[in-house]
């Protein structure tokens, strides 16, 4: 339960501050003043209706709609209402009623199998030995897979993945494997090396065995136990949840000129539910202190050593190269099964394990993508997008702010630059501006390859 404010910054145009108010959502339009789009044309009235009703049906309070829509000549992206209508488009606008039944009808099926995917994989613990014979007659695999492919192309794609990734920074399914092919590429180095150590570890504790797939996250823990001491049991100690919120809130406030209140007797579905308000306060002159923070302050005895710190970086960096290669392969089957048609998902592995995870023989009858379920359920073709998330999140930190971690001045850049405009402009085109360059991997692979041995 988030109730929010704001007020503008100078940094900030209005009708950049009102869509970006409006992408909060639940905020009460009376009174605002939409920014007209080009004059004249079925497209202005069509695309403003469209875009007010859905903003209105946020809201609880009855209005007219003359008292809503009313325009300035203010000039700004039309990207919103593009988006919208693109939405519109994705959900089959423009689909005959037959179509649009169809389309409803693969949607069904695919969340039903979604649900018997899951339940499956929370009831089932035992396992069952079957030769090929033996499984003939039952379903084929990657069902899901098919369906969502005539879900796309009923609705104008030529392949899912399109349709899934259209909406998101990468735009297309090539874009999203050439950013995969070449994190690929620029980890072979440090995944050679770290393969080299896991090897010589294998060798004093078994002898001249090969080392396979299937060692390979046994023996990453095997050499983290030798390089890094560290008891997770005792570090928790230092993160109590309390401390963990109030220390987050604090930072927000301090980076983002914000403010967070405790709302007392707030409506929620269980007494451990926190509900704030959020102000977007107009920064004043830093005077050394900090905003009030009313979430109760946690006093901890003891802080936690430098040391610790040390540790626990160093525990999240080993050997990133294989893990990463790792998490490359399978977001590359993500994408490859859901761009392609007919797919045989044991040959794709048999083409790919080698290209990607080099020196890493795959033990034969095993398929990775069965125990990968962000592919079957919530990240169908856009599992890429937790690397692609910390390449970005990378290179701003050490292009901004890796100096001065709490720095204001850079806080606000970043919140009036990049979080404002919200989906008023293309997000690749916002964070271009903002780093006055392309985005780059290196940042993410220096930081994530720098202490992996």
């Amino acid at each position: 339960m988030i109730r929010t404010s704001a007020c503008l910054h100078p940094l900030v145009d209005s009708s950049e501050m009102f869509l970006f108010l409006i992408g909060l959502g639940a905020l009460d339009c009376g009174g605002l003043a939409l920014p007209q789009p080009e004059e004249g044309g079925v497209g202005q009235l069509l695309v403003t209706c469209l875009i007010m009703t859905s903003f209105l049906a946020l809201h609880g309070t009855k209005r007219h709609i003359d008292d809503i829509l009313s325009f300035s000549s203010t000039q700004f992206s039309t990207a919103p209402y593009e988006m919208q209508v693109k939405e519109f488009e994705r959900n089959g606008v423009k689909l005959t009623q037959t179509k649009r039944k169809e389309m409803d009808r693969l949607r069904s099926c695919i969340e039903e199998l979604n649900l018997k995917y899951i339940q499956n994989m929370s009831d089932f613990t035992k396992f069952l030995l079957l030769t090929e014979d033996e499984l003939d007659g039952m379903p084929i695999d990657f069902l899901k897979v098919q369906l969502r492919l005539r879900l796309a192309r009923l609705l104008g794609y030529p392949n899912y993945s399109d349709f899934a990734i259209e909406p998101r920074m990468p735009r297309t399914s090539r874009k999203v494997l050439e950013f995969l092919e070449e994190m690929s590429e620029q980890l072979n180095d440090v995944a050679n090396r770290e393969l080299s150590i896991l090897k010589e570890l294998k060798m004093k504790e078994e002898g001249n065995a090969q080392f396979g797939m299937e060692d390979l996250l046994y023996y990453i823990k095997r050499a983290e136990e030798f390089k890094v001491d560290l008891d997770i049991g005792d570090i928790k100690q230092y993160f109590p949840v309390s401390l963990v919120i109030s220390g987050m809130l604090k930072m927000f406030q301090d980076l983002f000129a914000l403010q967070f209140e405790e709302i007392k007797d707030a409506d929620v579905w269980h007494d451990t539910v926190l509900a704030a308000m959020l102000l977007g306060r107009c920064p004043k002159e830093f005077d050394g202190s900090s905003a009030l923070l009313r979430f109760p302050e946690v006093d901890i005895t003891k802080s936690i050593t430098s040391e610790a710190c040390q540790s626990l970086k160093r525990r999240r960096d080993l050997f990133s190269g294989l893990k990463l290669k790792q998490e490359i392969l399978l977001c590359l089957v993500d994408q490859i099964i859901h761009s392609s048609e007919n797919v045989d998902i044991d040959d794709l592995i048999k083409d790919l394990h080698p290209k990607v995870m080099s020196g890493l023989p795959l033990l034969e009858g095993t398929s990775p993508a069965s125990c990968f379920p962000r592919i079957t359920v919530g990240y169908d073709a856009v599992c890429y997008s937790y690397i692609w998330s910390e390449v970005f999140a990378a290179d701003l930190f050490v292009s901004k702010f890796k100096d001065d971690l709490l720095n204001q001045h850079a806080g606000l850049w970043f919140r009036n630059k990049v979080l404002a405009p919200g989906g008023s402009k293309d997000p690749l085109e916002i964070i271009t501006n903002y780093l006055g360059r392309e985005p780059s991997l290196q940042p993410f692979i220096q930081s994530r390859t720098r202490n992996s041995l």
